[in-house]
């Protein structure tokens, strides 16, 4: 058996790695700074967890039993009812913000004391303590204290994730980087995701210090882009003073936004052609045979011939066309320039009954005139009905496990999965993604792609773009999937490692 032996490599011996640099300049060199990098990280969060505890226990003793209810009130904004302590300290935002923010942060309002009230420092309660306890804290631990009272929270956007390891993130009001050590957040799904938090740097190392505990979609990263350039309006340089006094505001828009969250609210969806998403349903009676309102129907569906639209029609025993269903089209898209045409709704002849299903009020005034004008009198219009996008989705839950909307997603799986189909898929992907480049994007500020990749807020904008592409990886077909390198490669940015 072999026994295995160790060669100690000296500083100025050639690094093993083989770059050609000597062992000091190379591995060595990124050991001691990982080593570092390491034991900083590990003093930050021993002192971190060191301060609080003690400072929550002066807290305790120095300002009252109430101490906690009043911050809570106040970090809150007053908009909770009256909770006692078990149910303050089940708030996922207790410990996870609430708590540093309330040693570090929050300061004391004497305005309604009464004359016999006890006063109490208008400060953060880490600085009084600094203050009161010098000899009882180290230098480091003094030096935390201070930087910890100094920074603000902020959002910040997840730019890169390794997965259990590290975030990077993104003051997004600030314009700042920092390479995080963090474990819990470090997901691969919570890239392009938003945090409100704090981030801490001392000698080189960053760590999270109050982190808020909902993570916000991608989606809102554009939204903050935009809110803090509304806050540049105002403070034309935005520093971290300026965070500090427009914090109440912050923090609203974060609980603000964390209820609308749980409140899982619909977001406001609009159709192809840029209307309104409203589902409704048209009624008419038919005067004629269904043949009859068919021939002249049939026109509207621009790209499908006679005998495709019956190729899936009912007959009756003796041959005569009882139902049948037309898809009423028009040529192109006013927002996607790729596509040769839009369904703009279905029209289903039923014997003597005619339903017309569509997605917007504009687009059921539009029929009703095509009706008029095609069938004339032999078509009675009755009555139209409005659905909610929600009740749409409920119908669509319940009806999903049936046996016949299980045997249908299993075809159309087999259907989508032909090369032929696949094929067709990425043609007319590739087709959407040239286009793109010139379409008006409202995240953008209603510019095109191109025209944003000339100033330096509709580069960050693009990235935002970009970040919210790659959140839906994974979730969609490959074919659907931009080629984010190859849009930055024609927008002229630069690679992102």
């Amino acid at each position: 058996m072999l026994q295995e032996t160790s060669v100690k490599v000296g500083r100025n011996d050639p690094c093993p790695c083989g770059s050609g640099k000597k062992y000091k300049a190379c591995c060595l060199a990124k050991q001691e700074t990982v080593q570092t990098a390491d034991y900083m990280w590990q003093k930050m969060r021993m002192t971190e967890g060191e301060l609080i505890e003690r400072l929550l226990d002066y807290a305790g003793e120095s300002y009252g039993a109430d101490v906690l209810f009043e911050a809570w009130n106040d970090f809150t904004c007053w908009t909770d009812d009256e909770i006692d302590e078990s149910e303050l300290e089940r708030d996922p935002d207790f410990g996870s913000i609430f708590v540093p923010w309330f040693l570090f942060n929050w300061i004391p309002d004497n305005t309604d004391l009464a004359p016999d009230d006890d006063f109490l420092p208008e400060e953060p309660i880490a600085i009084t303590y600094l203050k009161e306890h010098p000899q009882r804290l180290d230098a480091f631990q003094k030096q935390f204290i201070e930087a910890a009272c100094s920074r603000p929270y902020s959002f910040f956007v997840i730019t890169d994730v390794v997965p259990g390891q590290s975030l990077t993130l993104k003051d997004i009001f600030l314009s700042q980087e920092y390479l995080v050590k963090e474990r819990t957040a470090s997901e691969a799904k919570n890239k392009g995701g938003v945090l409100f938090t704090r981030v801490l740097s001392m000698d080189g190392t960053s760590i999270m210090l109050g982190c808020a505990s909902v993570i916000m979609p991608p989606a809102y990263h554009s939204r903050f882009i935009e809110m803090r350039e509304n806050c540049k309006k105002e403070f034309p340089q935005i520093t971290p003073d300026t965070l500090h006094s427009i914090a109440v505001d912050l923090r609203l828009i974060y609980l603000d936004l964390k209820d609308s969250k749980n409140e899982q609210q619909m977001p406001r969806l609009h159709n192809t052609d840029g209307e309104l998403f409203v589902l409704m349903k048209l009624y008419y009676d038919l005067r004629c045979t269904p043949l009859e309102a068919f021939n002249k129907l049939k026109k509207l569906s621009l790209f499908r011939n006679e005998e495709e639209l019956l190729a899936d029609a009912d007959y009756t025993k003796e041959g005569a066309l009882k139902r049948v269903t037309i898809d009423w089209m028009k040529k192109g898209n006013k927002i996607n320039k790729a596509w040769d045409n839009t369904i703009l709704g279905n029209i289903t002849i039923d014997g003597n009954c005619m339903t017309i299903e569509v997605n917007s009020e504009n687009r059921a005034q539009k029929i009703r005139q095509q009706i008029e004008t095609l069938l004339k009198e032999k078509a009675v219009y009755k009555t139209s009905v409005l659905q909610s996008v929600e009740q749409a989705a409920e119908e669509i839950e319940e009806r999903k496990d049936t046996p016949e909307a299980l045997f249908k997603r299993q075809e159309q799986e087999k259907f989508s999965q032909l090369p032929e189909v696949q094929a067709a898929l990425r043609n007319t992907m590739e087709k959407h993604w040239e286009s793109w480049f010139d379409q008006k994007i409202p995240a953008l500020g209603n510019k095109t792609p191109r025209q944003a990749a000339k100033t330096e807020l509709g580069r960050e904008q693009l990235e935002a773009l970009f970040l919210l592409y790659e959140s839906y990886a994974g979730r969609e077909s490959d074919a659907l999937q931009p080629d984010i390198q190859r849009l930055r490669a024609t927008l002229g940015l630069a690679k992102k490692s």
